[in-house]
């Protein structure tokens, strides 16, 4: 983890007391944004992993990775149960 990098902290989408949030590894400052359809172009995430990753969209001119809340969730909850 680099030390630019900052923490992401979501609430989980199952309502799990034993998993109330997920945190991500992020490379810049989060920032919420408003999304309109015009705004969003389709990237193909070629060569990325993607594991819990809901899509791979450019905005404003930015490559942006949208995670998957609820499969990583579900990812989760199978590793507390080992």
């Amino acid at each position: 983890v680099k030390s630019e990098s900052r923490l992401l902290v979501l609430n989980t989408l199952q309502g799990n007391p034993k998993l109330p949030y997920v945190a991500l590894v992020t490379q810049a400052i989060p920032r919420l944004q408003v999304l309109r359809e015009s705004s969003v172009t389709s990237s193909n995430g070629a060569g990325r992993g993607g594991q819990s990753v809901a899509a791979y969209i450019e905005l404003g001119g930015q490559n942006v990775v949208v995670p998957d809340i609820d499969d990583l969730e579900h990812r989760l909850m199978r590793l507390q149960r080992s």
